[in-house]
């Protein structure tokens, strides 16, 4: 199992059952707390695993800089790729104002349920990548002390 499959499984599902309703044998993904547990009234309750498709297609985007904002239904991650050069005009403008805007690539909502899960899985891969590459530098902290 790998990790993309195993996060999904352990932290998104964790608090979603599918349940069978209906004649028709529809299915509803809800939320546990949702669902009454009275003995008159028992669901069928099914744990399945999801698994992404490998699709070529797919949108792939390089990205260096993020912004998070949250609501009070969803959290937004805004994502942008800063140039590593900008134009007279923009480094200028920049200057001048002391911001420098950049258009977003992405914007990405999600329910509030999915970002324990979604903390939980970077942590994991966060750990796997300093285990096999070094630590990952902070860009925002102090700068390193020079080597005497």
């Amino acid at each position: 199992m790998n990790v993309r499959t195993h996060f999904r499984q352990q932290y998104l599902l964790e608090s979603h059952v599918i349940r069978r309703d209906g004649p028709q044998g529809r299915f509803f993904d809800m939320p546990k707390k949702a669902i009454s547990k009275t003995a008159s009234d028992k669901p069928k309750f099914a744990q399945v695993r999801i698994v992404l498709n490998e699709v070529a297609d797919v949108p792939s985007y390089y990205v260096n800089y993020a912004e998070v904002s949250q609501g009070m239904h969803d959290f937004s991650i805004h994502v942008a790729r800063m140039p590593s050069r900008f134009s007279p005009d923009v480094a200028a403008a920049a200057a001048k104002e002391g911001v420098l805007r950049i258009d977003p690539m992405l914007q990405l909502v999600v329910p509030p349920t999915i970002i324990p899960g979604l903390i939980k899985a970077l942590e994991l891969q966060k750990a796997m990548y300093e285990k096999q590459h070094g630590e990952i530098v902070d860009p925002t902290d102090s700068p390193p002390k020079a080597l005497s």
